[in-house]
């Protein structure tokens, strides 16, 4: 299910928050978590477990057709900003067609541009990641500017601005295998009427699983094929058990 709602501020601090802005094509899960001022731009996945918070550092901005998956968390220092493309300051600032993957930490101050691809339980935090770039799993960035279509493999640890000039070209494996990962996460927004299909699919083969019936092994052909053992016949068909000693 999707829906919108905006939940309490987690902090003592922040007594007072402005309303999330979310446009109207955004898809935001109802086990999504999203407080403060936060813009969500248009054709925007939210998936369900995430947590935008900008209940210290604010604003956040994500940016058009951009998707957050599972378990994502985005939050900020109080102090700290970054300059967003509209030239404005921002605790964090998501481009446009940018993924931010499975369990992800994206800690303000931070810039992520578009088109990049953030992966695996990845941490962002104090930097600027340029456009095009693509960071795998298990990866820390912290501290400095990665420059324009950078390949950062995983378990990386950048935090000095030499280490983050010395990255390699983004290179088109890696382009398909980010690809992969992003259709396959937004195939839930992409195909309803496929989802709908699979859950009519479900629910048939659920009631005729409850439908009592009557076999015996010679009648059923899954079942004549008996197992030995010890001398007994057993024949096996999901929970059903016939025995004959």
């Amino acid at each position: 299910m999707l829906a919108r709602s905006y939940a309490a501020s987690p902090t003592a601090t922040a007594t007072s928050l402005a309303q999330p802005r979310i446009h109207e094509t955004a898809h935001v899960h109802s086990f999504s978590s999203i407080v403060g001022d936060v813009y969500i731009g248009a054709n925007v996945r939210v998936a369900p477990g995430t947590s935008i918070r900008a209940d210290e550092g604010t604003p956040f901005h994500v940016g058009e057709g951009s998707n957050v998956h599972d378990g994502v968390i985005i939050h900020g220092l109080e102090h700290g900003r970054v300059i967003g493309d509209d030239q404005q300051q921002y605790s964090v600032w998501i481009g446009k067609n940018t993924s931010i993957t499975h369990l992800s930490l994206i800690y303000g101050p931070a810039y992520v541009g578009d088109d990049c691809f953030i992966g695996f339980r990845s941490t962002i935090f104090n930097a600027r990641i340029n456009q095009g770039c693509i960071v795998m799993m298990h990866v820390l960035i912290q501290d400095v500017e990665i420059p324009p279509g950078k390949y950062v493999p995983s378990g990386s640890v950048i935090t000095t601005q030499q280490q983050a000039d010395r990255l390699p070209d983004v290179q088109s494996t890696n382009v398909e295998f980010a690809t992969h990962v992003v259709e396959v996460n937004d195939a839930p927004r992409n195909e309803p009427t496929r989802i709908a299909t699979i859950r009519s699919e479900l629910e048939q083969a659920y009631a005729a699983k409850q439908t009592p019936q009557t076999r015996t092994p010679q009648s059923d052909p899954i079942l004549s094929i008996p197992t030995t053992i010890k001398g007994k016949a057993t024949w096996l068909q999901s929970s059903i058990r016939y025995v004959t000693c």
